[in-house]
């Protein structure tokens, strides 16, 4: 390792981003309602063009293959599995951005605060991916949880929204005391905030019983903080009340760091303790699974489905890393990054259609959605065949990793318990799609598709899942290469 401010040029990601959000800010004070330079026609080019040179600049810095770095007296650490996570937050986190200007036009609430909130939330994610120290862990992820409370009760006309916002604040913060709390066990046990210290000093025989009991707080905060039963009271509420731009940010970049941030401190600082932390993970999976797949039988809302579904595909991810292998840190890469673009296809369609300020919120609203958007349909329909594991499809090679990682390890009845949820879970995937193209209804509502934006986003996303079909192994390698810098960091 190498610690000195010569590696300055790591942080040019969140430099460059607070110098925007601090312009922003201050154009959004000063100008917002001026009619020769609203913010309208401003905000979402120049946050994208300023996300895109953030990647470029990050990938021009970049040298850090094989090389594990540190900066500020080891606060903040870069390797190429943190920097990989960085790059890929500002890739999505730019076109999410891009693409929901339209949708926040129709719906009336397209504010300067919006893009400032989002970016101070992203600036935190990115902080969150290089810590190395207890504190800093803290202070970031209370920063991109305070942006997150804001966005989702950011329409703050609708009861819905509130009530999201409401209970999202609440139970982040019981979250985040469990994760003070096991944080503080941590530093009682060691002495030191420092991740490598607190993982060489935490064996020690005379602070086993604190440290074990700090290391369970803290998972079960991150437990709380991905959505993971019985931890998911929120997520549902959190989904349906938020802006559907929101949802999509919520569903897609968060969740990717957290699982990060799980992996790190599971096969990283607490390896020792895996006796610990695997059947915690199991247990919550099993569950995660068995609700995300069950509760969604009774839902009549989409967005409500999505939030089952997410609970569902989160329990499949911790099964992974219940396993405790090297073969479970490639599930997880591999299954998190394509769940992210699947979430990101299928959060797509929902915003192409909306039609007179409103999108087709229940299901029945999508009946016989195949005789007015065809395409469309066949879109929606191949990424929840994908979602639902259905082979030859990305989803399909994702559980079957995570179930491949369980029968490395001799988790048999785990992997079989898990398969069979998962075939139960397929039901409502099937459903929606049967809704599609078979059921015929006077609440269903045309679809419309008119931003060229969405549509070439939409594209891209859907060909990176499917096209998989063709090169499978490179990806895997990729994964495979993924994880092993991970491991040899």
């Amino acid at each position: 390792m190498y610690s000195s401010f010569e590696n300055f040029s790591f942080v040019y990601n969140e430099i460059l981003l607070s110098v925007f959000l601090l312009v922003s800010l201050s154009f959004g004070v000063y100008y917002s309602t001026s009619k020769n330079y609203g913010l309208l026609s401003l905000s979402a080019p120049n946050i994208f063009f300023t996300a895109f040179m953030t990647i470029l600049v990050f990938f021009v810095s970049f040298d850090t293959i094989g090389l594990t770095y540190t900066s500020f007296n080891d606060v903040l650490v870069f390797d190429p599995y943190t920097c990989f996570f960085q790059g890929f937050i500002l890739l999505v986190s730019s076109t999410i951005l891009a693409i929901s200007k339209n949708f926040l036009l129709t719906r009336g609430v397209f504010l300067y605060e919006y893009s400032a909130i989002t970016l101070l939330s992203i600036i935190g994610l990115l902080f969150l991916c290089s810590s190395s120290n207890i504190l800093m862990l803290f202070l970031v992820i209370e920063l991109q949880s305070l942006a997150f409370y804001l966005l989702a009760s950011f329409q703050w006309n609708s009861e819905y929204a509130t009530e999201a916002g409401i209970k999202y604040f609440i139970l982040g913060s019981f979250s985040s005391c469990l994760l003070l709390f096991g944080f503080s066990l941590l530093y009682l046990s060691s002495g030191s905030s420092s991740f490598e210290v607190i993982q060489n000093l935490a064996t020690s025989p005379a602070f086993l019983d604190t440290t074990s009991i700090g290391i369970l707080f803290c998972f079960t905060a991150f437990l709380f903080k991905v959505g993971a039963s019985p931890f998911h009271m929120w997520l549902t509420d959190v989904y349906e009340g938020s802006l559907t731009s929101v949802t999509l940010f919520f569903a897609a970049v968060p969740k990717l760091i957290l699982f990060y941030l799980l992996i790190k401190f599971s096969f990283v600082i607490f390896l020792d303790y895996q006796h610990l932390w695997s059947p915690l993970f199991l247990v919550t999976g099993l569950l995660s699974i068995g609700i995300g797949s069950i509760a969604a039988f009774a839902q009549k809302k989409l967005k409500r489905l999505l939030a089952f579904s997410a609970i569902s595909h989160t329990g499949f991810i911790l099964l992974a890393l219940s396993s405790g292998s090297a073969l479970a840190i490639k599930a997880c890469s591999f299954y998190m990054i394509f769940y992210a673009f699947m979430t990101f296809s299928v959060f797509s369609i929902i915003l192409l259609s909306i039609n007179h300020a409103s999108f087709l919120k229940y299901l029945v609203n999508w009946s016989y959605s195949s005789k007015r958007n065809f395409v469309l349909t066949m879109t929606f329909s191949l990424i929840l065949f994908s979602l639902a594991g259905i082979p030859p499809l990305t989803g399909f090679y994702s559980k079957l990793l995570v179930f491949l990682s369980l029968i490395s390890e001799q988790q048999i009845i785990a992997a079989l318990i898990g398969a069979l949820l998962s075939c139960v879970g397929c039901f409502y995937y099937i459903r929606l799609i049967k809704i599609f193209f078979f059921c015929s209804s006077d609440k269903g509502t045309w679809i419309y598709s008119n931003d060229r934006s969405l549509e070439i986003c939409l594209v891209i996303s859907t060909l990176f899942v499917t096209l998989f079909l063709l090169r499978p192994d490179s990806v895997l390698l990729n994964s495979v290469l993924l994880s092993s810098s991970f491991i040899t960091s």
